[in-house]
């Protein structure tokens, strides 16, 4: 792990109600490609913070590299709840859909 994990992990278990720690852990994972722990991350930080669709959408990513495309949907589906129109979660919709044959579904979905 970098230096960069280790420390924002030290910082996440002395707040481990911050959800911006665990965004920035989740995101330090992900880019080294530690994708289990960095879904992890994006789930507890949307556990602290369930409003933040942002965070949901980070969240499917991190479980769409794991092959977890139900769960990576239903993020997504939830976060354009509470966003309304966002791109970022429109587009990685329509590829979910695409991924698991919902070819017609992924259409409506491309921005």
């Amino acid at each position: 792990m970098t230096t960069v994990v280790s420390d924002l992990r030290r910082t996440a278990a002395l707040a481990p109600t911050d959800a911006g720690t665990w965004s920035g852990l989740a995101a330090a994972y992900s880019r080294v490609a530690a994708f289990h722990p960095a879904a992890a991350a994006f789930a507890r930080h949307v556990a602290l913070d369930p409003g933040d669709a942002i965070a949901r959408v980070n969240r499917a990513n991190a479980l769409k590299r794991l092959a977890r495309n139900l769960e990576a949907e239903k993020s997504l589906r939830r976060a354009l709840t509470l966003a309304g129109s966002l791109g970022p979660a429109s587009e990685s919709l329509a590829n979910t859909a695409w991924i698991l044959g919902r070819t017609r579904e992924a259409r409506l979905h491309y921005v």
